[in-house]
Order: C-alpha cells, then structure tokens, then sequence
C-alpha cells in the first residue's frame, strides 16, 4: 500500500486537530476522510449534509442556509450566529449525529495473578435507544400583508429578512 504525502498530511493534521486517542476523535477523522462532508457550522452545509465533526447535525436556518450544529431550537436565533439575526427552523437536513462507542472495559492492575474464572454474571439490559428530536413546528405558509410579492420581486426579503421572514413566508419562498 503507497502512501501518498497528501494522505500522510491529512493524517497527521487530523491526528493533531482531534486528538487520536480518543474514540469520538476516530469518529471524526472517519467523517473527514468521508467523500463529501461540512468541516463546521461557519459552512454551508445544505448540499453536503454530512457533518465532519462527530456529534454535530446538519441544521436548516432558512431555505437558502444550513449548518452543522450540536443541536438547534427552532424558533429562535442559535447562540454564536454572527449572521443574519434570523430564527432558525432547525429542519435536520443530514444524518443523524453518530453517537459515541460505549467504552469498554478498564485494563487489568498489575499485580498477582486473578484467582480461578467465576461464571459471568448477567449483563444488565441495555438502554433504550434515544428518542430522535421533535420536529420543528412548520412555518405558517401564508403573506400577512397585501404587497408581500411585490416586496419580495424587490429584494426584500434578503434586505430586510427580520420583517419579511415573519410577515411574508410565502413570498420568501419559507414555505416547506
């Protein structure tokens, strides 16, 4: 098997951002060495839903942006958006995030040898899986003014989203 110097590299940095000891950092350098995946949540990630980091979604904020977040709250503006001040609908666009292996058992103390094998006692049941997230609530799909095309064919919507984004979904194209 030849190693090429850029597979060596990309290595070596995933080895250094992710700390490859640790079992959601494998997971995350398995995600990065994907075909096609979003490095973080400061990225587009609605025609790449796939997030590269272990533990994030990929989030709808409107239908022209999406990113990859640990959770969202719909309804709101997600804490550290430096973007628009827009409410998010937090429509999960991307595979759910892969959840973290169980860790397995401690290594044995050293010391003398362990005394002859008991019989195993029974393994408690396992947990339930997770429930997945609730859905976001849909965005009411209808113009609450009379010129809400007309300001929409005008750009409003991208100039003035606080407004338009609340008052006139259906001519912003927010409609599911």
């Amino acid at each position: 098997m030849a190693l090429t110097r850029a597979s060596l590299v990309f290595a070596a940095l995933a080895a250094e951002a992710c700390g490859a000891a640790s079992s959601s950092a494998n997971q995350t350098a398995s995600l990065r060495g994907a075909r096609s995946c979003t490095a973080s949540w400061a990225y587009d990630c609605k025609d790449s839903p796939t997030c590269c980091e272990a533990g994030f979604t990929c989030y709808q904020k409107t239908p022209r942006w999406a990113a990859c977040l640990k959770q969202c709250i719909p309804g709101i503006v997600q804490p550290g958006d430096d973007g628009k001040q827009i409410p998010w609908t937090c429509r999960v666009l991307g595979p759910a995030p892969v959840p973290a292996p169980f860790p397995g058992p401690a290594p044995p103390a050293p010391g003398p040898p362990p005394p002859a094998p008991q019989p195993p006692a029974p393994l408690p049941p396992a947990p339930a899986p997770p429930l997945p997230p609730a859905p976001a609530p849909p965005v009411p799909c209808e113009d609450k003014h009379r010129y809400c095309e007309a300001w929409a064919l005008a750009g409003q919507c991208e100039q003035n989203p606080g407004y338009m984004y609340v008052m006139c979904t259906k001519a912003c194209g927010l409609c599911g």
